[in-house]
């Protein structure tokens, strides 16, 4: 993890990392090894394991904060 990185949030399911360099959060939901990455839409990208399960989720140029609904 760079300087600029920093974990959110953290419990026993999920992670949540703000990366400022480059304006991205990651959550990860999982330990599994990441088998795909999938786009979901403009700047979300999916992370699945072989069995289908979700890794994790990347959300690229916003990192809205508690209680926006991401939109400008």
């Amino acid at each position: 993890m760079s300087d600029m990185t920093r974990t959110v949030s953290r419990d026993i399911r999920t992670t949540v990392e703000y990366d400022a360099t480059v304006d991205a959060s990651y959550q990860r939901f999982s330990d599994k090894p990441i088998a795909r990455t999938v786009q979901v839409s403009d700047g979300v990208y999916e992370d699945f394991a072989a069995d289908g399960s979700l890794v994790g989720r990347e959300t690229l140029g916003g990192y809205p904060s508690a209680g926006s609904d991401g939109e400008d």
